[in-house]
């Protein structure tokens, strides 16, 4: 005695008790596995993003106003128009990597800066510029004091001390003839990354 075919069967071609195969499970997977890693990536980012920000806002390092042991008041020297002073300026601004400390969570942290320095005269400036030694120590001064800096400790309400620290620096690598009067910062631009 044959049996005769459901309906099911007629349909599908499968005997009516078992489960027709499903297609496309894998790419099912595949997708949900990609939604699932992408979700975990965003979550990691944002932890790492908020990290940051806490960190730089309750950081235990020293400021550098704990560093220098006293605060410094704005710079109130006019300009003296009748015997005005030179101007030492790079082309390019520097981009220089702030230091992030032993946290390996903190993102790395770029300072972008166009700096200027005002020396006793354009004579001064003149000879200065030639001398390849003395630009190259101000530019490495300038970049090394920068990368052991902080995020935090970059921010404008430190600049005076920043340019106080900068201008001691400096100084005291190069020949008395030679010391810069003032740093004018042009542009100054801090950037996670």
């Amino acid at each position: 005695m044959a049996e005769e075919p459901s309906k099911q069967e007629e349909a599908t071609g499968e005997p009516e008790g078992e489960q027709p195969k499903k297609k496309g499970g894998l790419v099912k997977l595949i997708v949900v596995i990609v939604v699932a890693l992408f979700f975990v990536v965003a979550a990691l980012w944002g932890g790492m993003w908020v990290y940051q920000i806490l960190s730089s806002l309750f950081s235990g390092g020293e400021s550098l106003e704990a560093v220098a042991g006293a605060e410094v008041a704005e710079e109130t020297n006019p300009l003296n128009l009748d015997n005005p002073p030179g101007l030492l300026e790079f082309d390019m601004p520097f981009l220089i990597r702030l230091n992030r400390g032993e946290s390996v969570l903190a993102g790395e942290c770029y300072l972008k800066i166009k700096i200027s320095f005002e020396v006793e005269s354009e004579e001064i400036q003149g000879e200065m510029e030639e001398q390849l030694v003395v630009m190259s120590r101000i530019k490495d001064n300038v970049t090394t004091f920068f990368s052991s800096q902080f995020p935090s400790d970059v921010e404008a309400s430190n600049w005076p001390l920043i340019k106080q620290q900068l201008l001691s620096r400096i100084n005291s690598q190069l020949p008395e003839q030679y010391h810069l009067q003032r740093v004018n910062f042009e542009e100054f631009l801090v950037q996670p990354r």
